[in-house]
């Protein structure tokens, strides 16, 4: 099973994400900031991540570089 990682400070918008791609045998996690992102890839293997640009303390390209 593929597990994705959603980034993105709005739940309304990680919902219609998670939505999309209705009918799909995935593992979801989800983070609303950088930091909690940081914790998830720490413990799974995320296989995609999709990730809102703007993120609040940090951007969403500044996250997945670190």
């Amino acid at each position: 099973m593929k597990s994705i990682l959603i980034i993105d400070y709005s739940r309304t918008s990680r919902i219609a994400v998670r939505k999309s791609f209705n009918g799909h045998d995935l593992t979801w996690h989800e983070a609303k900031n950088g930091d909690d992102t940081f914790g998830i890839l720490e413990t799974f293997t995320i296989d995609l991540v999709i990730c809102n640009a703007v993120l609040g303390r940090a951007d969403g390209l500044e996250t997945l570089s670190k």
